[in-house]
């Protein structure tokens, strides 16, 4: 059955090449293509489409705001198309927690986009994830309401630290409520004490794509504030790292931050590589920094999981401890590989948890997984690795 989609783009030839790429491919089928959000809201409300496929700035709202308010009325999937020549800096897009949803960041050159089959590619697997499985999610996500915070009487509250005002146990309540995939568990994870001497050496490095970001949300709540350094690389378009950082960072015990050049690799931080570049470790002495660089894509993604494992097993050699989640393709495969060679770790997602069984399969299928864990068995794991 061909896939039905319906394109959203306020720039005639981009939205004409999209239409190209779409009907140009005999399992795929535009139903139509609209320059105007509030026409194709409208449109899609009694239609049936399979995938939608829009830029990040449409006429009146964001392609994130678009979608946002898709999901409350209609869930279909999304495919947000963005340009890495473009830097434009946009609030997290709380868009991507629905893991129905992707982007795709690809060039517009000669009236036609670049990697127009990768994008065929990415378009098909979403359309095949079934959206009854993350209903109940997608219902937790449109109903989440910010707790009310209620200043002490007779106090003079700063309201920018009101938000300290929420105990941990309703955070990480309010985090379960958005992340997880299966039932929500009841209990708070136990806080992990990892011995000081055994934190500075080590590293753990978290590559992710499709479905990672409320993964990552959920996996790095539960890291105790002495944890050794980790390294995030999650596939991500220019213009929103640093506000989802700040939205991590809101929810967890240790410290989060968008890596940036020259950067020191501390214990107690977690570092997210920026989107459009990878991310680098170098060594100097007994201490390692990070590097921003702007080579060539690898695997078809800036940054690539791969780059950053690759310098990691430069600087940390045996203490590196891989950990590959849920999103298509194979990147982190070969960095994993090169890990476990050097004789560090390497832990997948397994299939259940993730949202697209692609780049944890790869690492599971070439043998090179030390442990296949669940979304709420993989701090327990890197623990016990640790120690």
């Amino acid at each position: 059955m061909a896939i039905r989609v319906l394109i959203i783009h306020g720039e005639a030839r981009k939205a004409n090449a999209l239409e190209d790429v779409f009907n140009a491919d005999k399992m795929s089928s535009v139903k139509g293509v609209y320059r105007k959000s509030s026409d194709a809201y409208s449109y899609l409300m009694g239609a049936d489409i399979n995938l939608v496929v829009l830029s990040e700035q449409l006429d009146t709202m964001s392609g994130y705001e678009f979608i946002t308010k898709l999901m409350k009325s209609k869930p279909v999937a999304c495919l947000l198309i963005s340009d890495p020549t473009i830097n434009i800096e946009i609030d997290y897009p709380r868009a991507l927690d629905y893991s129905i949803v992707d982007t795709f960041s690809t060039e517009f050159k000669d009236d036609g986009f670049m990697f127009s089959s990768r994008l065929l590619i990415k378009a098909k697997i979403l359309t095949k994830l079934n959206i009854s499985r993350f209903q109940t999610q997608i219902d937790q996500i449109n109903n989440y309401k910010p707790p009310k915070i209620e200043p002490y009487h007779g106090e003079v509250v700063d309201p920018e630290k009101l938000e300290s005002k929420v105990s941990e146990a309703e955070k990480m309540k309010q985090l379960r409520d958005r992340t997880s995939i299966r039932k929500i568990r009841q209990n708070q994870p136990t806080e992990l004490n990892i011995h000081p001497s055994r934190r500075y050496d080590s590293l753990v490095v978290l590559g992710a794509s499709t479905g990672g970001p409320r993964l990552l949300v959920y996996i790095v709540s539960q890291l105790p504030r002495n944890f050794p350094p980790v390294i995030i690389v999650q596939h991500m378009p220019k213009g929103f790292v640093a506000q989802f950082a700040q939205r991590m960072n809101d929810n967890a015990q240790i410290n989060v931050k968008r890596a940036e050049d020259g950067d020191l690799v501390l214990a107690g931080n977690v570092y997210i590589a920026p989107g459009g570049y990878h991310l680098e470790l170098d060594r100097s002495g007994s201490e390692t920094y990070i590097r921003i660089t702007d080579g060539p894509k690898v695997n078809f993604v800036k940054p690539a999981v791969d780059i950053t494992l690759f310098s990691a097993a430069r600087t940390h050699a045996n203490k590196v401890i891989s950990v590959i989640l849920t999103g298509m393709g194979s990147d982190g495969r070969e960095g994993s590989r090169i890990i476990k060679n050097q004789g560090g770790k390497v832990i997948a997602l397994n299939e259940e948890d993730s949202v697209i069984y692609g780049m944890n399969k790869a690492v599971v299928e070439a043998g090179l997984a030390d442990a296949v864990e669940g979304m709420d068995g993989i701090v327990n794991r890197i623990v016990s690795f640790l120690t």
